[in-house]
């Protein structure tokens, strides 16, 4: 028995001796197994210790934090009366509902008051609660909003700040209003910065808000994938690339599958016109212009469905975690590895296989070097064999026919076309080549 036990170490959540009301919440929720992540970096985090995890998606980021914050509070008996104990930052609204949702659940048996300050929800409301809040799950503008101008709310005891997604609430676009946050918090806090890479947050803000921190990460690389996907990509030309998508939403009939486009006028543009070629599959779409209710309410449909395709931009690329997502095809190419990593990142989750295609025009395959320096290899597809799954003159003909008929449907199509060229000039200074032969592939080019 002890040979055994020496060759399989205990991964249960009992080996973090954590209190019988978070051990019972753990048990409750089906967290029998810690993985690697969560064994080293929970019991870190118990020690007082600021911790910078690095890890891939789908290895528990999530839990490791819940745990920490909720025990710590709970070792010190914290109180309503002792104000916010715990604050966790999230990029996005979906991010941090799904954060508080799992903070709510290892909390279960706790006194701790776990709140949730986002956009969505008028301020209004939310500042006649705070000053019963324990735990904040927040975002970065709705939350400093409540330190300027909630009275009620109390931070001057606050003993853990989280920040979640660390890579993308330091790269730029958060940077003035966590620099406000941070400035306006005791600066005895404990810091805990959970990053799907690392390299992302060494360095610059980091360092002013982390005191001489342990590193933790699961793997020896700055950039990985979890071995379980299959990674592959194909490189065509643009007038190729509509049915190559196409040919990969039918061959994802039996599948659960999210499509990663540039700019929201492309999802909205695919989803409504592969929706009128019937490719015997549910299709959804979702992106940040949408209304938080009705982007919710779509993300929960997509969650619940078996199989399905769901068309998102990078709102969708950020933490949100869908339920067994078989397949990521990448219609356009990411702006970045990180990028790449997080939308790759939706699949194989928790050790469950997983395959991503990413789809490649001939003058950005120097992406694909990029790639491979951080260690990340793509098998190549031929774009022939991709689409031999589709009759492409018939497919061709089926979309001129629909946009001909569908004014609204076309117009969406210039949309999408003309958003994409700019979004590509922006990005990468270059212009798209092949606009013209696309056009008038699918009938653009008629009058």
């Amino acid at each position: 028995m002890a040979e055994a036990n020496r060759e399989a170490p205990d991964t249960s959540p009992a080996v973090l001796s954590v209190s019988d009301k978070t051990q019972k919440a753990l048990e409750k929720h089906g967290y029998t197994r810690l993985t690697a992540i969560q064994q080293k970096s929970i019991p870190r985090a118990l020690q007082g210790k600021d911790v910078l995890v690095a890890a891939k998606t789908g290895t528990g980021k999530t839990l490791c934090f819940a745990v920490a914050i909720v025990e710590i509070l709970a070792r010190q008996r914290w109180t309503q009366l002792d104000g916010v104990g715990a604050i966790v930052l999230a990029p996005t609204r979906e991010l941090a509902i799904q954060n508080y949702r799992l903070i709510k659940r290892i909390a279960e048996y706790h006194t701790h008051t776990v709140g949730l300050l986002t956009g969505g929800t008028p301020a209004e409301e939310e500042a006649k609660f705070v000053d019963r809040i324990s735990i904040v799950v927040a975002t970065p503008g709705r939350l400093l909003h409540h330190m300027d101008t909630s009275p009620l709310l109390n931070t001057d005891n606050l003993r853990v700040l989280v920040f979640d997604e660390a890579d993308r609430l330091f790269d730029g676009t958060f940077t003035d209003a966590v620099t406000a946050i941070t400035a306006g918090l005791p600066a005895t806090r404990q810091t805990l910065l959970f990053s799907a890479t690392q390299q992302a947050v060494l360095g610059g803000l980091a360092n002013t808000l982390l005191r001489d921190p342990e590193y933790i990460a699961d793997t020896d690389t700055q950039h990985s994938m979890p071995a379980s996907i299959e990674q592959r990509h194909v490189v065509c030309t643009l007038k190729e690339k509509l049915f190559v998508a196409y040919a990969l939403v039918r061959r994802s009939t039996t599948q659960k599958a999210i499509f990663f486009v540039t700019t929201t006028k492309q999802s909205k543009f695919l989803c409504a016109l592969f929706q009128k070629l019937r490719p015997g599959t549910s299709l959804l779409q979702v992106d940040g212009r949408q209304s938080t209710e009705k982007r919710e309410t779509i993300c929960k449909a997509f969650s619940k469905k078996q199989h399905g395709v769901l068309f998102a931009t990078d709102v969708a690329a950020r933490g949100l975690d869908f339920t067994g997502i078989d397949l990521v095809v990448q219609v356009d190419a990411p702006h970045s590895v990180d990028d790449y990593i997080h939308r790759v990142g939706r699949t194989g989750r928790f050790g469950r296989k997983g395959r991503s295609v990413l789809v490649l025009l001939e003058n950005e395959t120097p992406l694909l070097a990029r790639l491979g320096e951080c260690g990340i290899q793509t098998r190549r597809r031929k774009t022939a064999a991709t689409l031999a799954r589709i009759d492409t003159a018939d497919v061709a003909e089926r979309m001129r026919r629909e946009l001909g008929e569908d004014d609204e449907l076309r117009q969406r199509a210039e949309n999408s076309l003309s958003s994409y060229v700019r979004a590509v000039r922006i990005t990468t200074g270059h212009e798209v080549d092949g606009v013209e032969e696309l056009r008038q592939s699918i009938g653009l080019g008629l009058e």
